[in-house]
């Protein structure tokens, strides 16, 4: 479904965020991206929704090259692609209902569909009762949890998650892992940047590990999909 050929990204400045990585991700796939901080896991994940581009090498998704992907095709691939950050990026002007529905809003469904999806998506990560809330009033994993609303309401079949449990206490960080780990069992591919690694072992799925910007093959967790 998803590979990483021969790619390398270089910055401006001369940076080597990636090089040489060469990665294979099955359909239906949860995977961890572990690291040090710098190793390149949110450089690997940017490049997924062409949020950067490589400076060479391949990104094969379903079939298409996407590191050749015209920019007005670049917002479609984008509705295909979940996204979950560690700082959430909420929009405080307004409730938790409607930072969910932008998406929606932005691809232009209909309003009552919105909001219809949206309470879905909230009821699923256990907020529906806080839709009309402002996201202030909310804790930071509550929060986290309208990020991943907001990531998964367009019901994409890629979710990208960088460091979604970096701010959050460990018993916050299990539910956000066992939540990422539910909408993966229904069949989306995930990709989780983490640098908890003891954490990451507990999901026994399969862990990548970047150093320095290259792919190390060693996989420090069971690989089983239990």
């Amino acid at each position: 479904m998803l590979q990483f050929i021969n790619v390398s990204k270089r910055y401006a400045n001369g940076h080597e965020a990636l090089n040489n990585v060469s990665l294979n991700i099955s359909r239906g796939e949860l995977i961890f991206l572990s690291g040090h901080s710098g190793a390149g896991k949110s450089t690997l994940l940017k490049l997924i929704p062409i949020l950067e581009r490589p400076t060479q090498g391949d990104i094969i998704l379903d079939g298409a090259n996407i590191v050749r992907m015209k920019k007005y095709y670049i917002p479609l691939l984008r509705r295909n692609i979940g996204m979950v950050f560690q700082d959430h990026h909420l929009l405080f002007d307004r409730p938790v209902i409607n930072n969910v529905m932008l998406p929606l809003e932005i691809s232009g469904m209909d309003r009552k569909e919105c909001r219809k999806r949206a309470q879905a998506a909230l009821d699923k990560v256990g907020l529906l009762n806080k839709q009309n809330c402002d996201p202030i009033t909310l804790s930071t994993g509550e929060q986290q949890r309208v990020g991943i609303a907001r990531a998964v309401v367009n019901r994409p079949p890629i979710l990208l998650a960088d460091e979604p449990t970096g701010n959050l206490d460990p018993k916050l960080s299990q539910e956000i892992m066992n939540l990422l780990s539910q909408f993966n069992s229904v069949g989306v591919t995930a990709i989780i940047a983490t640098h908890d690694i003891r954490l990451a072992r507990k999901m026994h799925r399969r862990m990548v590990v970047l150093h320095q910007g290259k792919l190390l093959e060693a996989d420090i967790a069971d690989t089983g999909h239990g």
